[in-house]
């Protein structure tokens, strides 16, 4: 058997690393939620990595045959793993080897490492834990398709004033303690593609809604939903997902729409499949401090 070479992908690698990447990541036993199980969406999302994606990527080679590939998403201090995406009959070698080698070269601003592997796929799960990660939570990704009659929604919400800032703030620091992404640092990012829907009820802030715009997979994307805790069960969680879906499919004509919530916000399960969305996968997350 040839012995495992480890390097770092050249742009010329890209198109095969999208390749492989789709063809495993269709496969629940190698599932990575962080990336696309499509050619077209992992090159997408490749591209979106910057001017030189090539360098968030190492590559596991036997003789000619390509048999491993580990990437990065990197964000200022956050890395979100793709993989790893290995195909060979020593798999703990060459995804060690890829692994060790992918902390050579991220760059040194990136501080947490996070994973996001199937339930299908325990494995890599293991493996990441081995290397020091601890377990976060089981979430779930839902999707949601256009419906085949759009009508105009009624009673949609209004975008984000400066006069929310004071509730909008508070009310994300109740509903998601210790997110990395903090209200102000959302209000900064808002533009056509980057949406904050408020409900309200006159001056009083019931709730809001984090909406993006995704290249990998092309997505409309429900980044954060809150409600008070006095007005939930009213109608309002509803009416912010009715606003976002509107601005998804009839406004931005995006081809779905995806979230992903917690395994234990069952409550929150049961009003996204009211507005059309469907369990795609389950998956379970890591991180790590660097």
């Amino acid at each position: 058997m040839y012995p495992i070479e480890i390097r770092q992908a050249k742009k010329a690698d890209l198109d095969q690393i999208a390749h492989w990447i789709a063809r495993l990541n269709a496969l629940s036993a190698h599932q990575c939620l962080h990336c696309d199980e499509t050619y077209e969406g992992v090159r997408n999302g490749i591209a979106a990595l910057g001017e030189s994606p090539e360098t968030f990527f190492v590559m596991a080679g036997r003789g000619e045959g390509l048999v491993g590939v580990l990437g990065c998403d990197c964000s200022e201090e956050d890395g979100w793993l793709w993989g790893p995406f290995v195909e060979d009959s020593d798999w703990e070698a060459v995804t060690s080897d890829l692994f060790h080698r992918l902390m050579d070269v991220l760059p040194n601003m990136v501080r947490t490492l996070h994973t996001f592997t199937g339930l299908a796929n325990p494995r890599s799960h293991r493996f990441y834990l081995a290397e020091g990660f601890e377990e976060t939570k089981t979430s779930h990704i839902y999707t949601a398709l256009p419906p085949d009659e759009q009508q105009e929604p009624k009673n949609l919400c209004g975008e984000f004033e400066a006069h929310h800032r004071a509730a909008v703030v508070a009310l994300h620091e109740l509903a998601f303690p210790g997110t990395p992404m903090t209200m102000p640092e959302i209000i900064a990012r808002l533009d056509d593609d980057h949406k904050l829907f408020v409900c309200t009820n006159g001056d009083e802030v019931l709730g809001y809604l984090y909406a993006t715009l995704n290249d990998a997979p092309v997505e409309g994307f429900i980044e954060f939903l809150a409600v008070q805790p006095e007005a939930r069960g009213q109608g309002s969680g509803k009416r912010l997902l009715s606003t976002a879906m509107h601005w998804f499919f009839q406004v931005k004509r995006m081809p779905q729409a995806g979230l992903c919530v917690l395994d234990e916000r069952t409550n929150a399960q049961a009003l996204y499949e009211q507005v059309g969305f469907r369990l795609s996968y389950s998956g379970v997350g890591a991180k790590k401090q660097l």
